[in-house]
């Protein structure tokens, strides 16, 4: 997948609160290998609080 693809799925994930989906989709090393803040942030909406 491109990194725009992984942040579009990751998008729909959060969206759906399906979190476990967004932590298998960019887990730690994919994060640290692309670099991109807003992968970063779709990653860490999980942890926002309602």
């Amino acid at each position: 997948m491109t990194p725009e693809e992984l942040l579009q799925k990751a998008k729909e994930f959060n969206d759906a609160n399906e979190n476990q989906k967004v932590i298998d989709l960019l887990p730690d090393d994919i994060l640290r290998k692309l670099k991109r803040s807003d992968l970063y942030a779709e990653s860490s909406g999980i942890f926002q609080v309602t």
